[in-house]
């Protein structure tokens, strides 16, 4: 990592190519990454997440089975008593560092591109998703405008 604030330079997990290929409309830093991943898995906005949320969230947007080795790392890092602890922001962004500097070391000399075809899949995975989650906004934003209408003329009729 060259300035230690871009977590996507690590080859050792593969995300380098996936992001780099949308810096375009990204160009987040490591923090700013890391805290869209808590964040998408902290849906309750509670401040603290499954272990097994993040988990699960990483494994189906990387597209590798539960038993690879990375994820498995992840896994044991992030819940190493299998108690499925409640994780902080502060000690995910801790662990993820740690996952990220592990796969880095791990990988070295190692052929990615396999790596780097799944973080693709995922980033289009994502991009669907976030397509379809928009529209879904949307359609609700109208439903709610027209149910503020039926309201305020509902209204109107109580006062005559």
């Amino acid at each position: 990592m060259s300035d230690g604030n871009n977590v996507w330079e690590t080859s050792g997990c593969g995300m380098n190519d996936v992001f780099e290929d949308s810096k375009d409309t990204s160009g987040f830093s490591e923090h700013e990454l890391l805290d869209i991943v808590y964040d998408t898995c902290n849906s309750s906005k509670s401040g603290e997440v499954l272990a097994s949320t993040i988990f699960e969230y990483l494994h189906t947007m990387t597209a590798q089975s539960p038993g690879q080795d990375r994820l498995a790392a992840l896994q044991r890092l992030l819940d190493p008593d299998c108690q499925d602890p409640h994780v902080s922001r502060e000690t995910f962004h801790s662990t993820m560092r740690a996952w990220i500097t592990q796969c880095s070391e791990d990988s070295d000399g190692k052929d990615l591109s396999g790596t780097v075809a799944e973080l693709k899949h995922a980033n289009r995975k994502l991009s669907e998703q976030n397509s379809s989650l928009l529209r879904t906004v949307a359609q609700c934003e109208d439903t709610n405008l027209q149910l503020t209408l039926e309201i305020t003329e509902l209204r109107a009729k109580l006062i005559r």
